[in-house]
């Protein structure tokens, strides 16, 4: 097998262990990966670079896995260092804390009727 062949079936190898990783997420996490794309490909569109540059699949990966909550174990995540962490930090983090805390808004509350609302005492 020659090089570009090789090179060529190891990246498809790396695809699977990646498609394999992610559906060993449980169902939050994988939404999680989905909204962390959006996010870096709305970032390196706004930016004009490749996604791969704002950040690469196995971060995303690992920010799925590992789910960090503040900048210290945010910077931690392989491939998310300093730089990118003043870069977009916020606005992973910001993703990822509505990913995992959704907000119930008032609106559905209302549609809610009292006799389906119960509370332990």
């Amino acid at each position: 097998m020659d090089d570009l062949a090789f090179a060529y079936h190891r990246k498809l190898d790396l695809k699977f262990e990646e498609a394999d990783r992610l559906a060993a997420l449980p169902h939050a996490a994988r939404e999680l990966y989905r909204r962390l794309c959006v996010l870096r490909l709305r970032l390196a569109r706004d930016g004009r670079v490749p996604a791969y540059q704002v950040l690469g699949n196995q971060a995303l990966m690992a920010l799925c896995e590992q789910i960090p909550n503040d900048e210290e174990s945010l910077v931690r995540i392989r491939g998310f260092g300093h730089v990118r962490m003043r870069a977009y930090g916020a606005e992973f983090l910001a993703v990822i804390n509505d990913a995992m805390h959704p907000r119930v808004s008032l609106a559905g509350l209302a549609s809610i009727g009292r006799s389906e609302i119960q509370c332990d005492t």
